[in-house]
């Protein structure tokens, strides 16, 4: 895809991080490769973030424990969503979800059991978060109606961001 891309004159490929593993940028012919870094805070993504940095990829935030919309609001039984990388996530914690700092993060929320987190942060530079992106999963989603409850307005805190 990234050749063909290139070919066409498109200097920018983006693509989710999963299919960017164990690959460098300096492989890929457009002159930008964003990676949308999708790793929960809990499950190691301070060190997956560092890693995709250090292979020389833009980064693009789109963490489901802050970032996915298809999450309940509240840890509730009635609430509609997923709950395989949060308990919730709530417009308070998009809107105060800090991609620059992963580990201030963890002091706030716990992880999808409920628990408090503890991360470190690397000792290494800081990388560059070229942006943040909210996703809202569609699998469970029926009506528009179940779609703009489920994603507004935590859309908002994003861009507020």
């Amino acid at each position: 895809v990234n050749k063909i891309l290139a070919e066409n004159g498109i200097e920018e490929m983006i693509a989710w991080e999963d299919g960017l593993r164990g690959t460098t940028s300096e492989q890929y012919e457009t002159e930008s490769v964003a990676t949308n870094f999708w790793e929960t805070l809990y499950w190691g993504g301070i060190n997956g973030l560092t890693a995709m940095a250090d292979d020389g990829f833009d980064i693009i935030m789109s963490n489901p424990d802050y970032l996915y919309f298809d999450f309940p609001y509240e840890v509730n039984t009635e609430e509609r969503g997923y709950y395989w990388a949060a308990r919730f996530n709530s417009v308070y914690k998009v809107f105060t979800f800090a991609p620059e700092n992963l580990a201030q993060n963890a002091e706030t929320s716990t992880d999808r059991d409920g628990n408090e987190m503890s991360v470190t942060t690397p000792n290494v530079s800081a990388p560059t978060i070229r942006g943040m992106q909210g996703q809202t999963w569609s699998e469970t989603i029926r009506t528009d109606d179940q779609y703009y409850e489920m994603a507004f307005p935590r859309v908002l805190a994003v861009a507020e961001r």
